[in-house]
């Protein structure tokens, strides 16, 4: 396991720790955005830790495939997020 790998599993932990703890103290929607946001980063922080650390090639695609399952929702909720957040200002 190399260097960058370990950066990239260390932050990808640290945005489902972030989306746990977001998920559990909500109280508005955009809390809920704000975990929902989180958890398709650190989804796509694993899949990238994952890539970075395959050694064949079908290992590379299953990575690549579990990184859009978490991209797919990012534009959408973030979009949501800055909407909501001019709403409230």
């Amino acid at each position: 396991m190399d260097f960058l790998s370990i950066i990239v599993f260390i932050s990808g932990t640290i945005l489902l720790l972030l989306s746990i703890i977001s998920f559990k103290k909500m109280n508005n929607f955009l809390m809920l955005i704000f975990s929902l946001m989180t958890m398709g980063m650190s989804i796509f922080s694993f899949g990238y830790g994952i890539e970075l650390i395959s050694t064949t090639l079908n290992m590379a695609i299953f990575s690549i495939k579990f990184q859009y399952l978490g991209l797919s929702f990012l534009s959408v909720l973030v979009q949501k997020c800055f909407l909501c957040n001019l709403r409230l200002e």
